[in-house]
C-alpha cells in the first residue's frame, strides 16, 4: 500500500484567481471573433452578401453583448470581494480598538 505523504501535508487550494478567469474569458471572446471572421467568407460566397451582412450584424451584437456582460460580472465580483475585505479589516480594526480599551481599563 502506497501512501502519498506530500499530498497529505499540502492544503488543497484553487490556484485560479479572478484575473486568470478574466484573461481566459477575454481570450475566449477574442478567439470566437477570429473564428467568426473565418466563417463569414464562406457564408458570403455560398449565400450572398446580404445574408453575410445580416449574420455579421447578429453575431457582432451577440459577441459584443457577451463582452459587456462579462465585464459587468467581473466588476461585480471584484466590488463584492473588495467590500468583503474592507468590512473584514474594519471589523478587525474595531476589535483591536475594543481590546485596547479593555486593556487600558
Amino acid at each position: 500500500m502506497k501512501i502519498n505523504l506530500l499530498g497529505m501535508q499540502l492544503m488543497s487550494l484553487c490556484y485560479i484567481s479572478v484575473k486568470d478567469v478574466y484573461i481566459i474569458t477575454s481570450m475566449t471572446i477574442v478567439i470566437m471573433v477570429c473564428v467568426w471572421h473565418a466563417i463569414v467568407p464562406a457564408i458570403y460566397f455560398k449565400l450572398g452578401s446580404s445574408v453575410a451582412d445580416m449574420c455579421d450584424i447578429v453575431v457582432a451584437g451577440a459577441l459584443g453583448t457577451a463582452y459587456v456582460i462579462a465585464h459587468i460580472l467581473f466588476a461585480f465580483v471584484i466590488a463584492t470581494r473588495v467590500s468583503v475585505i474592507c468590512i473584514t479589516v474594519l471589523i478587525a480594526h474595531g476589535n483591536a480598538l475594543t481590546e485596547d480599551k479593555l486593556q487600558r481599563e
